[in-house]
């Protein structure tokens, strides 16, 4: 059972699906909406895992109304520093002055710090790439996509995130260390695999007792935390993107900090590798050739942690896998820390 110190106090109103009236008083003392507008429905938008996120319609307007809350949405019993939204906030901020970055990003209309809200435009009928983790999606199709991932994530790492306030939020930032780096190796598992694929908690058993997958996890786990770079999505991968009626959109950069671009790349090469790139050097180097001035055994070195996270931590993926294929990306992931030493 996971539990990092449960649902916290807020001084602030929470919001809630179930209080419509609530929720459009809010969005008309933001100025979003018109005192004389209606809601006509209020429904979740997405399977984000930090926020409450909704889509609320008016009768005039829909947008997205964000809530960052001292725990994250999907497992409450999992405290997390509610001041997150306002590192997505300056990440907004931030991208705003870069046409190539911000068009394919929602518009913010409204923020108010102070209750952790945030209202984004509504980019209307639209998906996650879940759909991506599926056998049968054409490789065409799913290599096409992480370019257009590639080529939007480069720029963004391109831009300076100079400005009065910091980018990232530390104790998100330990939190989701913690979570990559040090959760995935307990043995027994902060989690009952084998009720995600039977067999996987044997299977984990050797890779936690490796002593180079600890260290090499330690490792990379002080440079996420300790170095420098450019501004960073910090969870870049198909959850984050959508795809929509005008084409491929970026989502929820509440993990973003200050870092090496590295590691946006190996997260996104991990995921393509969980997408049906090969399990192997020729992923790497697909991400490697669309960028520059990168540490290539870096990018491994993520990649493998990101691998391991997903397979065996807390924040699973909709991975329609049997143990064989799992395996094959555990012992993938475990190659991948070692070419980054």
């Amino acid at each position: 059972m996971i539990d990092d110190g449960g649902v916290q106090p807020t001084s602030y109103e929470i919001l809630s699906a179930d209080d419509p009236a609530g929720i459009l008083d809010t969005l008309i003392s933001l100025e979003v909406c018109s005192s004389n507008e209606s809601i006509v429905t209020v429904s979740k938008a997405g399977d984000g895992n930090m926020n409450l996120v909704l889509r609320v319609e008016t009768d005039c307007r829909s947008v997205i109304v964000k809530q960052a809350r001292p725990w994250v949405e999907k497992y409450p019993a999992i405290a997390a520093p509610d001041d997150r939204i306002l590192s997505e906030i300056e990440f907004y901020r931030c991208v705003s002055d870069s046409n190539e970055v911000r068009v394919s990003m929602p518009s913010v209309l409204a923020s108010a710090t102070e209750r952790r809200i945030l209202v984004l435009e509504d980019l209307g009928a639209a998906s996650e790439y879940a759909s991506l983790y599926c056998d049968d999606v054409d490789a065409s199709e799913v290599n096409s996509i992480f370019q257009q991932a590639i080529e939007w994530v480069t720029r963004l790492h391109e831009l300076d995130p100079q400005g009065e306030h910091g980018i990232g939020c530390e104790p998100l930032l330990q939190l989701n260390h913690k979570h990559i780096f040090s959760i995935p190796l307990l043995d027994p598992p902060e989690i009952e695999l084998d009720q995600v694929c039977r067999g996987l908690t044997e299977a984990s058993r050797s890779l936690c007792a490796d002593a180079l997958v600890k260290n090499s996890m330690d490792r990379l786990g002080e440079i996420y935390l300790n170095s420098d770079g450019p501004l960073l999505h910090g969870d870049y991968y198909p959850g984050s993107w959508l795809k929509t009626e005008s084409g491929f959109r970026v989502i929820d950069p509440e993990f973003c900090f200050c870092g090496p671009r590295e590691y946006d790349l190996g997260v996104l090469a991990a995921h393509w590798i969980f997408c049906g790139s090969e399990p192997g050097d020729a992923t790497i180097d697909r991400v490697c050739a669309g960028v520059t001035d990168v540490s290539r055994s870096l990018i491994f070195g993520f990649a493998g942690a990101e691998l391991i996270r997903r397979l065996i931590g807390v924040a699973q993926l909709p991975l329609d896998a049997d143990l064989s294929r799992r395996v094959q990306w555990l012992e993938c992931g475990v190659r991948f820390l070692g070419k980054s030493n």
